[in-house]
């Protein structure tokens, strides 16, 4: 079997079935994986590598990668200089070589950032006929799909996959992990990309600051090394120096963590603020209070505070920080139980994903 966008949760979800996995990316050949020592090869290789070993099945992984763009990116955290990461390739690539080889392709929840144009319907029509098992992560995601004509009623939709990973991991373990990285009780997370607007900072830090007067640390997260997301979060951090003095200085992470380092950082927090789609799933997966601050007005997030019925914590600019961190702060148990309701509702829908999903394994295996 071929992945070509991974999960930390696979190993733990595919016990039972036999299995060899190999693990895909548009580059490959380079440190990935979050630190978690996987081979990861580059998708050009797809094809030999099946003539090698004869795939079963592709699975096309989560994340938002329905689109034909492509990304600046560093190769590893030691890198300066971007390359051209190809995005759509980890999705298209699969789609060809499943077509031409006649081999099982399983999306697992991957998700889209807007509609395509005009002249990207067709293709995008094309490429997934091909798909044998389609789900994706949210309404968003299938609403842009069957404005391509693909029919409704083969696109499966299911709540993001990480809503389990509470049933997955237990919070002492995960406490444990947080405590080697942060002594801290009581912190905020900040998690941001490198896409911040610099008009953004001031309200921002402003409110952090408030935040941390009351008692909490303020820790600031990058969304990920390899887009030089730290940048941006040692400008937040300075000028927050500049302007409270020492006083004013927040935890700004440092280049070493892996995925179980961020899950457990997300999962053990008082609050989480931040632009991140997975890191807020993970604060609320573990019944923590979230912000999402969506400066980057992504249909995904915008779409899963909706579905949790909060969508009053779900902002696109720092002037609404302020009234919405009181909101939060005086219906912080309500919010928990809507989202205790969630979690329930995710482990039944994912349940009957597996069982759909379970059909086709026993067509591959």
């Amino acid at each position: 079997m071929v992945i070509t966008s991974f999960l930390l949760f696979l190993g733990k979800k595919w016990k039972g079935i036999d299995c060899e996995l190999f693990l895909f990316s548009p580059i490959g050949d380079v440190q990935q994986g979050y630190q978690q020592n996987y081979e990861v090869y580059p998708l050009y290789k797809l094809q030999e590598l099946h003539d090698r070993y004869h795939f079963d099945a592709v699975i096309v992984g989560g994340g938002g990668i329905l689109h034909y763009a492509s990304g600046k990116q560093l190769l590893d955290k030691n890198s300066t200089e971007f390359v051209d990461y190809k995005v759509f390739e980890t999705w298209v690539i699969p789609s060809l070589f499943a077509y031409n080889n006649k081999v099982k392709l399983i999306w697992n929840l991957p998700g889209g950032f807007h509609e395509f144009d005009y002249f990207y319907k067709p293709l995008t029509r094309c490429l997934c006929t091909t798909v044998d098992y389609m789900s994706v992560r949210d309404q968003y995601t299938k609403d842009i799909l069957t404005s391509c004509n693909i029919p409704a009623d083969k696109i499966y939709t299911c709540l993001d996959s990480a809503f389990i990973m509470k049933t997955l991991f237990k919070k002492e373990d995960l406490m444990s992990i947080k405590n080697k990285i942060i002594q801290s009780d009581s912190y905020v997370i900040y998690h941001a990309n490198i896409h911040l607007p610099e008009n953004e900072i001031p309200e921002l830090v402003e409110n952090l600051y408030k935040l941390k007067c009351e008692g909490h640390d303020i820790v600031l997260l990058p969304i990920a090394y390899t887009h030089n997301d730290q940048a941006i979060l040692n400008r937040i951090n300075e000028y927050s120096i500049n302007t409270y003095g020492e006083d004013g200085a927040f935890t700004v992470l440092g280049e070493n963590l892996n995925m179980m380092d961020i899950m457990s950082l997300l999962a053990c927090c008082k609050l989480y603020i931040g632009v991140s789609f997975h890191g807020a799933v993970t604060a609320l997966s573990f019944s923590n209070s979230a912000i999402g601050y969506d400066y980057m007005h992504n249909g995904k997030t915008k779409d899963l505070f909706k579905t949790l019925n909060i969508p009053q914590y779900y902002i696109t600019n720092s002037h609404e920080l302020e009234k919405t961190i009181q909101s939060i702060k005086t219906t912080e148990l309500q919010a928990s139980d809507i989202i205790s309701q969630a979690e329930k509702q995710c482990i039944e829908i994912l349940n009957e994903a597996a069982a759909r999903a379970g059909q086709i394994s026993e067509t591959i295996f």
